[in-house]
Parts: C-alpha cells; structure tokens; sequence
C-alpha cells in the first residue's frame, strides 16, 4: 500500500498510523470555554476561536482515509459542516516534522481540505480562520 511513497514518508507512516500512541504524550490539561479539553494553549485559542464564531467544531477527530482504509490518524480539528480539518503544527523536532509531512502528504493525496496553523499563523488567527464565517 506504501510501495511508491519516500524513504522519509514510510519511515515515519507507523507514527501517524498510531496517532493515539502520539497523543498519549500530552495530557489534554486545558479547558475551552465550549468544554472540550485540548492539550495547548494554542489549541484552546483555536477551539474558543470556533466557539466564539459560532463554527460547529470536533477536536481529535478520527480521519476517514479512502486511498489508506487501514490507516488512523487524528485530526486536531474537525468542521464537519464544513469538511475542512484543522491541524496546528506546534512542534519542531525533527521526528514531529517528519510525522507533519507524512500526514500532510495523507491529506493531500486524498483531496482532503485541511486548513494548517502553526505558531507564526495562529498570531493571525483572525485572518486564517475568518473565511470560515
């Protein structure tokens, strides 16, 4: 099923094929004002962004991959009114970069909408996220 993808990409699949595993690292310790517990700062300002604008939202929603049915990864936002998924990239060690383009790469083949924040963009959320009103 990976046999025409890079060296780097099928290296770093099994981390985003286990996304829970991933996830399992960071407590979900912080309380949006909608009640969803996330687990950053930035997370809450985006869940509290969707709540404020009145943007029906889901956080960690399982991924449904046509092209990868055996696949799990998770979202960090989900609009389903939309379609659109949300990902905030907020780490920057060299296994995390790896798993972001091997899950970016998942979404792109599979014509998913995915909208990507990351710590110089959510200083902009308003205009990121504003066309979703």
């Amino acid at each position: 099923i990976f046999q025409d993808v890079s060296n780097n990409y099928n290296k770093y699949i099994m981390n985003v094929i286990n996304d829970m595993d991933f996830r399992d690292k960071w407590p979900k310790s912080y309380v949006c004002d909608d009640g969803h517990c996330v687990r950053s700062l930035s997370e809450m300002l985006i869940d509290n962004w969707l709540n404020k604008n009145g943007i029906k939202h889901e956080y960690e929603k399982i991924v449904e991959i046509p092209n990868f049915p055996n696949t799990t990864i998770i979202c960090d936002f989900y609009l389903p009114e939309k379609r659109i998924y949300i990902e905030y990239w907020g780490k920057y060690d060299e296994a995390y970069i790896a798993r972001k383009h091997a899950k970016k790469k998942i979404y792109k083949e599979n014509d998913i909408n995915l909208i990507e924040l990351d710590y110089n963009t959510i200083k902009d959320i308003n205009k990121v996220l504003g066309t979703l009103k």
